[in-house]
């Protein structure tokens, strides 16, 4: 981020407009004119269509929705361990210093200070639930099998069609 703002570079700056003109041959252009004098209407649209650009994107945006909910969920988990591991130093440093602290009235003479109960000192932290998790892996799991199989079907029916194309 601090390079980012040091090269004054954001979401309005990063991307330029570069202007593309396609042009068809005479050939191509005549091609599409008998494919549309032959299916009129909507069926000539979708003659050349191979399909895959509006379930590709809905496929991948429901990918894109379901890693970041993964994603939500993992950052869930982290900070549970960090709280965790966090309670379980304090532990750690009060047994440490409780055991310092009896050996130096055991040195003057003094007797011990009674055993408390950590449990009541140190609250345990309630587990996370991991089910959403486990159900949401297991989503991303199918979906990435999804867009793997429907891309393979894709990418034949683009070499089908680059080959009829060609010849």
């Amino acid at each position: 981020p601090d390079v980012l703002r040091k090269l004054k570079l954001s979401h309005d700056n990063l991307f330029t407009e570069v202007k593309v003109v396609i042009k068809n041959s005479h050939l191509i252009n005549a091609l599409q004119c008998e494919l549309y004098e032959q299916m009129p209407g909507h069926e000539a649209s979708q003659f050349l269509d191979l399909g895959s650009l509006s379930t590709l994107d809905r496929q991948l945006r429901v990918l894109m929705e379901s890693v970041d909910e993964l994603s939500q969920e993992a950052s869930k988990f982290n900070n549970y361990q960090r709280q965790v591991s966090k309670l379980s130093q304090d532990k750690h440093k009060h047994i440490l210093k409780r055991a310092a602290d009896n050996s130096a009235r055991q040195a003057r003479g003094e007797p011990p200070l009674p055993e408390e109960d950590l449990s009541k000192l140190f609250k345990p932290i309630p587990s996370l639930p991991r089910l959403d998790a486990t159900v949401t892996a297991g989503q991303i799991n199918t979906y990435c099998k999804e867009l793997s199989q429907f891309c393979s079907q894709s990418l034949g029916k683009f070499f089908v069609a680059k080959a009829l194309q060609d010849s």
